[in-house]
């Protein structure tokens, strides 16, 4: 039986946020793994580009990444695009030609996706026009006053509106990942990586970014702080 691939690319944009990329790049790659077991017929390929022929991107953590490929030697149809944040600058995060290569890309692929403040890059791109969206929490205002013909979200881990997806920040990549995950090959599949990952909660998108919990983790006092987390591992106890 020949297989069929999904093609997912992560563009590697210079000083980019390396968990935006890491993250959702190896729930992929361990959904790769567990499919051999399912002997299914279709499974990724996952494709890292940088923006030109250097293909050693510097992140944002000083971690160089090597890319595969750039977006001038693509020769496949991209399934998925992920568009990583960048943490310092939102101002002019990636040039004209670069903003055009995205907004063509949003044109013919079947996901396009933004980690935390890569959603600021694909509203550059005028992809977001009229949608609804959300970035991380502490930038959501921002993103509301600078593009306001977007209708923005500050409390949702990740938004699908079409076939375009907008997500918190930083971890919730991973949590997009599993959801994507769980659209091509099932629940069963998406709860595997999941567990794989040691992800405690596969959360779903409309959970919000602000965690309760970790709100109230706030003590610097040891006893109460242990009375807490024994009350969160006992909640089902009378």
């Amino acid at each position: 039986m020949e297989k069929r691939y999904k093609h997912i690319a992560f563009l590697v944009i210079p000083n980019a946020t390396l968990l935006d990329i890491t993250g959702p790049y190896e729930a992929f790659s361990l959904a790769i793994q567990c499919l051999k077991s399912y002997h299914k017929d279709t499974t990724y390929v996952l494709h890292t580009l940088s923006l030109d022929r250097n293909r050693i991107v510097k992140t944002s953590s000083g971690l160089c990444l090597q890319c595969e490929g750039s977006i001038k030697s693509l020769n496949y149809p991209i399934d998925t695009l992920f568009i990583p944040g960048i943490p310092e600058s939102l101002e002019d995060m990636v040039d004209p030609k670069t903003l055009s290569w995205i907004k063509q890309q949003s044109m013919q692929v079947r996901r396009i996706c933004s980690i935390c403040t890569g959603a600021f890059i694909l509203a550059e791109a005028s992809i977001l026009d009229n949608r609804k969206v959300t970035t991380h929490w502490k930038l959501c205002h921002k993103l509301a006053n600078d593009y306001p013909s977007l209708d923005v979200d500050s409390e949702s881990i990740f938004i699908k509106d079409g076939h375009v997806y907008t997500s918190a920040g930083v971890s919730s990549g991973i949590d997009l990942a599993l959801a994507l995950i769980e659209e091509d090959f099932g629940r069963t599949l998406a709860l595997e990586v999941a567990r794989e990952l040691v992800v405690y909660l596969k959360r779903p998108g409309n959970q919000a970014q602000f965690s309760v919990t970790l709100k109230h983790q706030d003590s610097d006092y040891k006893p109460i702080q242990n009375i807490k987390d024994w009350l969160l591992e006992h909640l089902k106890e009378k």
